[in-house]
């Protein structure tokens, strides 16, 4: 999810944010997201919690300073 800048409702979309990350929005969702970020929401039988899902390292902040970079070398290794 994603606040998108210059968006009509950005308050809104806070807002939206805020409820879907909570506990009792993720509760009501546990039949279809097997992982529930908040760590206070049940999980569904069977599934595993967000600390045992290896995830990758990533820096969102160097992402975005080097994104038009990244971006180059990624279409000019895919135009080969």
């Amino acid at each position: 999810m994603a606040v998108v800048k210059g968006g009509p409702e950005p308050e809104l979309a806070k807002q939206f944010i805020t409820w879907a990350l909570s506990t009792e929005c993720q509760d009501l969702m546990r039949e279809w997201f097997r992982i529930p970020l908040n760590p206070k929401a049940k999980v569904a039988e069977g599934a595993v919690t967000p600390d045992e899902v290896n995830l990758i390292a990533y820096d969102d902040i160097w992402a975005g300073e080097n994104q038009k970079r990244l971006i180059e070398k990624w279409r000019a290794l895919t135009n080969k």
